[in-house]
């Protein structure tokens, strides 16, 4: 057997094969780089990691320049969470050779990971077009790019290129995976429930995996078999937190299991205490079981929400001039779409994230908001949800501009800390005789039926203003009637 036999085996994902070329190809000749760079490949797959570090250690100590190897170790050092090394050599591969995919690969999740959303999809767009010629290579590729592009805000394109790895890799778990969550996430759940299912079986014992199908079953109303899935993915993964969340969701949707759901929850607390969906759930569940007093206590709704007035920014003559310039970038805003299908937003349009325009006024608005949000955990520190808040945090803003009847349904922000919203134009029939146009803190969705009237905490909307409260907490909009347009422009906090 050769190197290249090795190479082939690796192409077509069969890490054993590989292992034994490689072997074969050493003992003939022990000093060939290609070939202690094989063997690393297929351990690195085989999560042999310390087999794999020293086969590339060998490897470049024969040759320090071989660019496969430096990518192969920015590989095993990022799977490491190393990432500043898998940096470093991955820069070290592409110096030796521009053309290098798998570095390419590698820094495109570094880049992603930085938050250098354009820089990952230049290594990304790079990453395919060297690999065309390996069908494996070119799939990896692929889907990293769908990744990037999922990051970048253009879901079609990024579903395009992952749907373009699955038609190369059909039987590869992790594409299917990945496109099953981006169809998830564009909420076409009954596209999705196939994929999860591939995925599925090519890993059969994948808890998470599951997990996220029992999540797609409930969406899709299959309550029963979403529960088993559930169940299922609970004992195979019992250290997961999907699988008890999911789980409790679920029973709480049935009308059931409310203790059982509150003793998943909480034990899922326990362990992520920055987890904002098992607070909403736990709350549902307290509700469910009747014990409103105690689901009051845990929204505290009459304490951590709070209203309230940001200074003028500097740079604007006064409000009505900086609310005129918000309004004029919301609409130049190419990502301004009518109910996007992924979102909670009737009868109404709703933006991307605003603050990747570095423009007077967004740029203000970021100042405005986490100005605020540090002053209002500030005045929470002694909650749990707000003691040790991360030092470093990253914001989201999205406008969302409803029409006459427009409403936002009941909804969580999952991935947040701290959410909000700021009021930039209010239509004068939302007024304080009616909650027409408000927003309604506390309220769970209609699909977890609850015994009696949940706690909740109606709040006027007013040009100016801002609202502030955890992202564990439900809230919608009411609809309202006028020819003028509500618009705002919400805001997640998140670490990081």
């Amino acid at each position: 057997m050769s190197v290249a036999a090795a190479e082939r085996a690796l192409a077509a994902r069969r890490w054993t094969e590989a292992l034994a070329a490689a072997d074969v190809a050493l003992a003939a000749t022990p000093g060939d780089a290609a070939a202690h760079r094989g063997r690393a490949v297929a351990l690195l797959q085989l999560r042999r990691l310390a087999e794999a570090e020293a086969a590339l250690a060998a490897a470049l100590a024969a040759d320090p320049s071989h660019a496969p190897a430096r990518a192969t170790l920015a590989a095993l050092r990022l799977l490491q969470g190393r990432v500043a090394d898998a940096a470093s050599e991955a820069e070290l591969a592409i110096a030796a050779d521009p053309r290098q995919g798998d570095a390419r690969v590698v820094r495109a999740q570094v880049r992603l990971a930085a938050g250098d959303v354009a820089g990952a999809l230049a290594d990304a767009d790079a990453a395919v077009a060297s690999a065309a010629a390996v069908p494996s290579a070119l799939a990896t590729a692929r889907a990293v790019r769908g990744r990037v592009l999922r990051r970048a805000e253009r879901p079609e394109e990024a579903l395009g290129e992952l749907r373009a790895a699955v038609a190369i890799e059909p039987a590869h778990g992790p594409w299917r995976a990945l496109l099953a969550d981006a169809l998830a996430e564009a909420l076409d759940f009954a596209a999705a429930e196939p994929e999860w299912r591939a995925a599925i079986a090519a890993a059969p014992g994948t808890g998470r995996l599951h997990a996220q199908l029992a999540g797609t079953l409930a969406e899709l109303g299959r309550l029963d078999e979403a529960e088993r899935e559930a169940r299922l993915a609970l004992s195979l993964a019992p250290e997961d937190t999907l699988a008890p969340v999911a789980l409790a969701g679920i029973l709480l949707a049935q009308g059931r299991g409310g203790e059982e759901a509150l003793a998943l929850l909480r034990g899922v607390r326990a362990r992520q205490p920055r987890a904002a969906k098992p607070v909403a759930l736990e709350a549902i569940a307290l509700s469910a079981l009747g014990r409103h007093d105690e689901a009051a206590a845990l929204l505290a709704l009459d304490r951590l929400p709070a209203v309230v007035q940001p200074s003028l920014p500097a740079g604007f003559a006064d409000r009505a001039a900086f609310h005129a310039e918000l309004v004029a970038g919301i609409e130049a805003d190419r990502t301004l779409a009518w109910e996007p299908a992924a979102t909670t937003t009737r009868r109404g349009y709703q933006t991307r994230n605003l603050l990747r325009h570095a423009t007077p006024p967004f740029l203000a608005l970021r100042g405005l908001i986490l100005g605020a949000v540090e002053r209002w955990v500030a005045g929470r520190a002694d909650h749990p949800w707000f003691a040790r808040f991360p030092r470093n945090v990253s914001v989201y803003a999205w406008a969302t501009v409803l029409e006459a009847g427009g409403a936002q349904l009941a909804h969580i922000h999952p991935s947040a800390i701290v959410s909000g919203v700021y009021y930039v134009r209010v239509p004068a029939a939302i007024g304080a005789g009616a909650t027409a146009g408000w927003i309604e803190l506390g309220r769970p969705p209609a699909v977890f039926p609850v015994a009696g009237e949940p706690p909740t905490r109606s709040v006027q909307p007013t040009e100016g203003a801002m609202l502030l409260f955890p992202s564990w907490l439900y809230h919608r909009t009411f609809p309202f009637e006028s020819a003028e347009r509500r618009i705002s422009i919400a805001f997640d906090v998140m670490a990081g």
